[in-house]
Formats: C-alpha cells, structure tokens, sequence
C-alpha cells in the first residue's frame, strides 16, 4: 500500500486551463469599464482584473474593436463627458472632478483632443441643435427647411 508520505512527495498540482472567449472577455472588459472609468484610466489595471497580460488583451480588443483598452476608456470617459455637459448644467470643473480628472484643465485638453471643440463650445452647440430640433416638432413652425440641422 501507499504511504501519505508517497503520494505527498509524488503530487504535482494540476492547473486547469479554462477556455475563455474573446466576446466573453470583452463583455467583461465592458463591464469594468462601466464599472472603474472613473477611477482607473490605466489599461493595466483593466488586464489585471481579467488576469491577462496588457499585450493579449490589447491584442482581443483590436481584433475584434479595432481600438486598445486605452482608447476604450477614453470612450467611455467622453460618453459620460457628453452626458454630464448635456444634463443638469453641471459646470465644467464638476464634471472633470467627477470624472476622475486631478485638474479641470486636463479635463478640458482631453475633451478637445478627443472631439475637437472645447467642452463649453460643445454644450453650447448642442443645446442650440436641441432649441432647433424642438422649434421642428412644433407643428406650426414656420421655415422648417431653412434651419440648419444638426
């Protein structure tokens, strides 16, 4: 018969390997993202938590998005940036606070760099294509077809 001691000296772990979809990665990429944007901006900590290396999940995200895990978040940040700008009249400093920026102006480069227009020149130019967008619905609106869209 075998001792304990046998079998304990002979055990060699064995690792499961389980594998994981890209789609499945993905939506749990995509739920992390919701979850942290504002707190974590680094794609590492994002390959952490799905316990890959930045190079492979880098490698699923272009692939399949054809973005990397950093501009994912970035997209994730200018969504909710838009949102914010649009709702309630926040004032810009808030927003960049709120969304984990140190310093409004870092928020403000990043705003422009990503969209092209400052944030305050944004919400300005969408709330006008709101007013626009309003006076078209009215049914007694007269010169519909000389608004510009937006």
């Amino acid at each position: 018969m075998f001792s304990n001691q046998s079998i304990d000296e002979n055990y060699v772990p064995v690792l499961k390997q389980i594998y994981v979809s890209p789609e499945m990665i993905l939506a749990r990429l995509e739920q992390l993202i919701d979850e942290h944007y504002k707190e974590e901006k680094d794609p590492v900590f994002y390959a952490d938590r799905l316990a890959l290396g930045i190079q492979k999940l880098n490698h699923i995200t272009r692939e399949h998005t054809q973005q990397t895990v950093f501009m994912l978040v970035q997209q994730r940040v200018l969504l909710e940036s838009k949102r914010l700008l649009l709702v309630g009249g926040m004032p810009i400093k808030f927003i960049a606070y709120e969304l984990g920026f140190e310093y409004p102006s870092y928020f403000c480069r990043f705003f422009k760099k990503m969209t092209g227009l400052r944030a305050k020149d944004w919400r300005r130019g969408m709330k006008i294509c709101q007013r626009l967008e309003l006076n078209d619905a009215l049914p007694l609106s007269s010169n519909r077809n000389s608004k510009p869209k937006c």
